[in-house]
C-alpha cells in the first residue's frame, strides 16, 4: 500500500488514470481487510476467552483507525474492514455460546456505528471541499475583477493624461490668434491710428475686445482645470 501511494504520488498529475488508480488502491485494501481478517483464525481450537475479546478489541481499533484514514472514499473503507468484521462474527459465532453470540452481535454494531459515523465525516469533507472550490472561484473571480479595475484605471489615466496634452495644446494654439484679435481691436477701439468716420465700427471693435477678452479667460481656466487634475497647482 505504501509502495503504492508512493508511486502514485511521484506521477506528474496530468498523467494520472483516477479510475485505474482508484481501482488499484480499493484492491490493494481488500488485500489488507482479508490479512486482518485472517487473524480471527489464531488461537481458533482454544476455548480462552481472552483470545475472543482480544478479536474484538482488534476489529474495534481497526475500524477506528479506517475511519479516520479512509472515511474521504467509503469503498476503501467497506474492503477494508468488512473481512475482519465477518471472520470475527463467524468465530464468535461458531463458538456456541449466548455471551459469544452477544459479542457478535456487539460487533456487528460496532461496524454499522463506525460506518454511520464515517458517512457524517465524508460528508464533511465534501463539504469543506465544497466550499473551498467556492472560495477558491471567488478570489479568482475577485483577481479578474481586479485586472479589470486597474486595466480600465489606467486606461483611464491615459486618456486624461492625452486630455491635458490636448487642451494645453488647443489652449495655446487658440491664444496665439487671441493675442492679435485683442491687439487689434484695442488699438481701432481707442482709434489710435486715427477716428473712424463711422461710430458703429467703433462699437464693434469693443464687442470684438469684449468677446476676445471674454474668451481668453475662458481658456485660462480650462488651463488652470487641467493643470489641477495633472497636479502641479
Amino acid at each position: 500500500m505504501i509502495a503504492a501511494c508512493r508511486k502514485f504520488l511521484a506521477q506528474p498529475r496530468g498523467t494520472v488514470r483516477v479510475d485505474e488508480w482508484r481501482r488499484r488502491i480499493v484492491l490493494l485494501e481488500l488485500a489488507g481487510g482479508i490479512t486482518w481478517g485472517g487473524m480471527a483464525v489464531v488461537g481458533f481450537g482454544t476455548g480462552d476467552t481472552a483470545s475472543h475479546v482480544f478479536m474484538l478489541t482488534s476489529l474495534i481499533v481497526l475500524l477506528a483507525i479506517r475511519m479516520t484514514f479512509a472515511s474521504t472514499l467509503m469503498t476503501v473503507l467497506y474492503v477494508g474492514t468488512t473481512p475482519m468484521t465477518v471472520a470475527v462474527v463467524a468465530r464468535l459465532i461458531l463458538q456456541g455460546h449466548p455471551f459469544y453470540y452477544a459479542m457478535a452481535a456487539m460487533a456487528i454494531g460496532l461496524h454499522v456505528y463506525f460506518l454511520f459515523l464515517a458517512k457524517g465525516l465524508n460528508s464533511t469533507a465534501l463539504s469543506m471541499l465544497e466550499f473551498r472550490a467556492e472560495k477558491d472561484a471567488l478570489i479568482a473571480e475577485i483577481e479578474e475583477e481586479k485586472w479589470i479595475s486597474d486595466e480600465a484605471r489606467q486606461c483611464a489615466e491615459a486618456a486624461n493624461v492625452a486630455k491635458s496634452r490636448f487642451l494645453a495644446t488647443m489652449s495655446h494654439e487658440l491664444r496665439t490668434p487671441l493675442n492679435a484679435i485683442l491687439g487689434f481691436s484695442e488699438v481701432m477701439k481707442s482709434e489710435l491710428l486715427g477716428p473712424m468716420a463711422n461710430a458703429n465700427y467703433k462699437e464693434y471693435c469693443a464687442n470684438i475686445h469684449d468677446s476676445g477678452r471674454h474668451l481668453l479667460q475662458v481658456i485660462n481656466e480650462i488651463l488652470d482645470l487641467s493643470r489641477i487634475e495633472a497636479g502641479p497647482l
